[in-house]
């Protein structure tokens, strides 16, 4: 194999091939040292259909800068880390959760918190679910719910207890058009 890396080519390569003749135009003859027999062939032009290279590291950076009014409102939320894991089979449905807060703050806690669900689908368009969740600022938790589907539309309703702070009913409804 030639290596040609790092060469450049012509758009014209010719092949030479150099050999001894046995005999010529059919008739033996006694092989002399001097006899030969010569090939050249000619490409052209050449244009390339594939090639490779090694292209080291890119970096790709954009800067760009936008002008702020005074009447924006920023907030900065504190930080979590977010981790679960789903199992579906048949109709069971099985969910796990932990989440961790890096301070304390609105909804989130440096305390580490797992929630653990379960979804039994009655019928393709509605299931029953149930909840628990201990740790983090609301402490130990249950939730109850149930939810109904129909094509492009969702119901879903859940209640939750949380360890004597307090109870929450929720609704949700999905309208796909």
């Amino acid at each position: 194999m030639l290596d040609l890396g790092g060469r450049t080519l012509s758009n014209h390569i010719a092949l030479r091939l150099a050999g001894q003749s046995p005999g010529t135009r059919g008739q033996a003859r006694p092989i002399d040292p001097n006899s030969k027999t010569i090939v050249k062939l000619a490409l052209s032009p050449l244009q390339v259909e594939r090639a490779r290279a090694r292209i080291g590291p890119q970096i790709i950076a954009r800067e760009e800068t936008i002008a702020l009014g005074d009447s924006l409102l920023l907030t900065t939320l504190p930080a979590t880390l977010h981790a679960g894991a789903a199992y579906y089979f048949r109709r069971w449905g099985s969910a796990a959760d932990f989440i961790q807060g890096f301070q304390n703050g609105f909804g989130v806690s440096t305390s580490p918190e797992l929630r653990t669900g379960v979804e039994y689908r009655a019928f393709t368009a509605f299931a029953v679910r149930g909840g628990l969740r201990c740790g983090g600022k609301q402490g130990l938790g249950t939730a109850l719910g149930m939810g109904l589907q129909s094509g492009a539309f969702d119901l879903d309703l859940a209640a939750n207890a949380w360890s004597g702070k307090g109870r929450a009913l929720a609704i949700g409804m999905r309208v796909g058009l």
